[in-house]
């Protein structure tokens, strides 16, 4: 299926011909690039733009960009003479690059085929509208800006195609033939890449419009040196390259985007390659806060930073022994004085080690002012859940021992969020699936996630994914954590679970929207929820178990269908039997796990119930084991669910090559968004 999908693509795209690169470039001289001659320092290089904002900020990094930008690569450099191969370099991964949107590791052997060089702002984009003649850059100038081509397999490459960026309702998904891929989408003429892009698109895309554009189209006095590579009678409009019906819509998205999806390290040490081989950088990499001033808020500049704040509830905070440290989902803000705050990525994490167990601090510094963050970490030689794993309900104390848990209130499907500092706040809880007292690990619940050690016959530590310890202060109902070691009783009573502290009992209340864990005193708590136990099982994981069956499946039918009509029958039957034979001899408690509603948390299995379905019924001779044919009861290609992650393509193909008329009518990707539910 795989296969064919990428077919459909392929055909669709190159029949309705919307990914044509050959634009002719305008007439200009190049220079061709050598490599590293140029050092530029990020602490003094925008000296010249201190102070500004608005217009003349923009002015002035235009300039800046037309004084040090010495050396102009060529579009061919980037792929014979493998510049990519150092300004793109997979991390860790000796040999590969990056793909952009993709974050695919891709062989750095460039041999016209292995990746394309794309142009975040599509050539065909770049003069579109103004005189109808050629654009305003092909291969050269800013068509081979290091700052802006960057890498990509060829086939998402065709899919983006000449896009324009913007907001997806409802559209395809391009997922990269293998698991983990970012996912982009798109719909018509519009392309929307995955949230941990978007950033990395704006700040291209305002580099280029600031950049490339001459002196006077940006509002400013005409230039006194040549502007190379610019033509003042073909603007780039920013209109052209972002699905926004207006300048302040486009640039307000691209705002959007700038703060979704902060600067990170890669962004980082592609402006350092870039800049050694051209001699200017990429101001929106360096400085973000650049676009606000630019086209947001100005008046931001006239206030001032009194501190600094984080935002760790998205943030990884429990490892084991031995784990690479990350902080992504990390937020931070600074704090201004007139008490208004906004997000930044003018900061630095100093990680802690993590050889051995145990909590540890993490410290955030702003890079420009004298704030700094921290937030604590657990470190542990207990192992910790892993996607695929499972937690299985506890009802009798004996079951208790060191592990890992999830205390959770079954009528709601939630469970406490144990990574909120502070943790008494009202929706303090993660959604957690549960089917037959069973809850399977997904990273959604990662902060849910505490550890309970046995500390005597009848006291019990719960240790939070922040290193701190859950309690109770005073004779209040409330919900606090120390960083200091506290014991708690625990008993059950009708295979509820009671967490006491002070003759206070943790539970759960749903009572005027409040959906808040708290310890409630003895006049109280019997008016709340009762709460459960969940342990997290190692051994036998039923869980575990349906993924590889999944993953089995989709490999084998993967092997036999060919979605061009030339499938072998009698091959697809064999295999159909054996897979019959091997799930009907699974565990009951793995079926339990091959249903819609797993499906929805994990990719492999979504992937084989769509397979299935579209299998079952089109060989309608092949035996329905799963019992589903009724639930899908069309068998023409519009009801067609292709295999692989994430997907639906809705495919409607009519056909009359005698009158040379090809209709290729409805491209529908729906992107399933895991655990939104």
């Amino acid at each position: 299926m795989k296969h064919f999908k990428s077919l459909l693509l392929l055909s669709a795209i190159s029949l309705i011909g919307i990914a044509s690169f050959s634009f002719a470039p305008i007439n200009i001289s190049k220079v061709e690039a050598s490599v590293g001659n140029h050092v530029t320092d990020p602490n003094t290089y925008y000296d010249d733009v201190e102070n500004l904002i608005g217009n003349d900020l923009l002015l002035g990094l235009h300039d800046l960009m037309f004084e040090t930008h010495k050396t102009y690569t060529s579009y061919a450099d980037l792929g014979k003479n493998e510049y990519q191969r150092y300004t793109d370099p997979y991390p860790g991964k000796d040999g590969y690059v990056i793909g952009f949107y993709s974050h695919r590791a891709i062989k750095a052997d460039w041999d016209g085929n292995t990746y394309n060089r794309e142009h975040v702002w599509a050539q065909s984009l770049s003069g579109k509208t103004i005189d109808g003649e050629d654009d305003l850059y092909g291969e050269s100038g800013g068509g081979a800006d290091m700052h802006h081509i960057r890498p990509e397999v060829s086939g998402l490459n065709s899919s983006r195609g000449n896009k324009l960026f913007g907001e997806v309702s409802n559209g395809s998904t391009w997922d990269g033939y293998i698991k983990g891929d970012l996912v982009s989408c798109y719909s018509g003429n519009v392309f929307e890449p995955h949230d941990e892009v978007k950033g990395d698109v704006a700040r291209i895309v305002m580099y280029m419009y600031m950049h490339y554009n001459t002196r006077t189209y940006l509002g400013g006095s005409a230039a006194t040196y040549n502007e190379r590579y610019t033509d003042i009678n073909k603007p780039l409009i920013i209109t052209n390259i972002i699905a926004k019906p207006n300048t302040d819509d486009c640039f307000n998205l691209l705002l959007e985007w700038n703060d979704l999806d902060p600067v990170d390290e890669i962004e980082e040490t592609r402006n350092e390659a870039a800049s050694k081989y051209q001699g200017n950088r990429n101001p929106f990499i360096d400085h973000p806060e650049y676009a606000e001033y630019i086209w947001g808020d100005q008046t931001i500049v006239d206030k001032e930073v009194v501190g600094m704040e984080i935002d760790t509830s998205n943030v990884k905070t429990l490892f084991n022994v031995g784990d690479t440290f990350t902080y992504d989902g990390l937020e931070v803000s600074y704090v201004y004085d007139d008490n208004t705050t906004k997000t930044t990525s003018d900061y630095e994490v100093i990680a802690p080690s993590l050889d051995s167990k145990g909590v540890k601090t993490v410290t955030v510094n702003s890079k420009s002012y004298d704030y700094s963050a921290t937030y604590n970490i657990t470190v542990t030689d207990v192992e910790i859940p892993s996607s695929g794993s499972q937690f299985e309900k506890v009802t009798i104390v004996s079951q208790i021992e060191d592990g890992q848990y999830l205390i959770v209130n079954e009528n709601h499907n939630v469970a406490l969020n144990s990574g909120l500092a502070p943790i008494d706040a009202v929706n303090n809880y993660v959604e957690a699936t549960i089917n037959d007292n069973i809850i399977a690990y997904d990273d959604s619940l990662s902060n849910a996630v505490v550890t309970i050690t046995k500390e005597s016959s009848d006291n019990y530590s719960i240790q939070t994914s922040l290193g701190t310890y859950i309690y109770s202060t005073g004779s209040e109902n409330e919900l606090n954590t120390s960083s200091s070691k506290q014991n708690v009783t625990i008993f059950f009573t009708n295979n509820d679970v009671d967490i006491c502290f002070n003759n206070k009992r943790l539970r759960f209340n749903s009572d005027k929207n409040q959906m808040r864990f708290r310890f409630y005193k003895e006049t109280s708590y019997t008016g709340q929820e009762a709460i459960q136990l969940y342990k997290y099982v190692e051994g036998d994981n039923y869980f575990a178990n349906a993924i590889d069956f999944a993953k089995q499946f989709n490999n084998k039918i993967d092997s036999v269908c060919d979605y061009n009509g030339n499938t072998d029958i009698d091959e697809l039957n064999n295999i159909w039997l054996e897979l019959k034979d091997t799930y009907l001899n699974l565990d009951q408690n793995i079926k339990n796990y091959l249903t819609d509603d797993y499906g929805l948390i994990d990719d492999n299995i979504y992937e084989f119930l769509s397979s299935y379905d579209y299998i079952v019924n089109k060989y309608l001779n092949l035996d329905d084991y799963l019992l589903r044919r009724s639930a899908s009861n069309s068998n023409n290609l519009s009801n067609i669910v292709i295999n692989n992650t994430d997907s639906l393509i809705i495919i409607i193909v009519t056909s009359a090559i005698s009158l040379s008329l090809i209709l290729v009518s409805v491209l529908i990707f729906k992107n399933k968004k895991k655990n939104q539910q």
